[in-house]
């Protein structure tokens, strides 16, 4: 949330974040987690920290919906 409100897309929140994580602890690289984010424009994003733990979501917006593939970060 710090990262969107300087300016960071929901899409860069979320890679930030696995990518500080890893840098606090190494170990994290193999954790299975996602991170999901949305900003008021509806834009989102979305990232897993590995290929172990790909994350699926669904975005409903102008009367339809999509299914998407996080970003893998590791």
């Amino acid at each position: 949330v710090r990262m969107m409100g300087r300016g960071a897309s929901p899409q860069e929140a979320c890679e930030a974040i696995l990518q500080h994580m890893v840098k606090t602890e190494s170990e994290n690289k193999e954790s299975p987690c996602a991170v999901i984010a949305m900003n008021p424009r509806r834009e989102t994003g979305a990232a897993s920290m590995n290929a172990k733990f790909r994350l699926k979501y669904a975005v409903w917006a102008n009367g339809e919906s999509r299914l998407l593939d996080s970003k893998v970060v590791y």
